[in-house]
């Protein structure tokens, strides 16, 4: 009995959503319209970034401390002349 309801129920529902041709063409009401104007929109105004540098220091490099190289003064012979043969 409640399945009977409910299918009387769905099919009175189902009956009503219908659209009828000859209703509407009695009722003849034109669509609704609303003029509204389109928006006016302006370009977004876009700025180049802020950014602010960070501050770097110079590095700070110190000489090496390496003691030079000891170089023998060359060996000189006072009695030779010349290169020989």
């Amino acid at each position: 009995m409640k399945k009977l309801l409910a299918l009387m129920v769905v099919g009175a529902l189902a009956m009503a959503g219908c659209d009828d041709k000859k209703t509407s063409e009695k009722m003849k009401t034109p669509p609704t319209v609303s003029k509204v104007d389109p928006p006016k929109v302006d370009p977004p105004k876009v700025d180049p970034p802020k950014v602010d540098p960070p501050k770097v220091d110079p590095p700070k490099v110190d000489p090496p401390k390496v003691d030079p190289p000891k170089v023998d003064p060359p060996k000189v012979d006072p009695k030779k002349e010349k290169d020989g043969k």
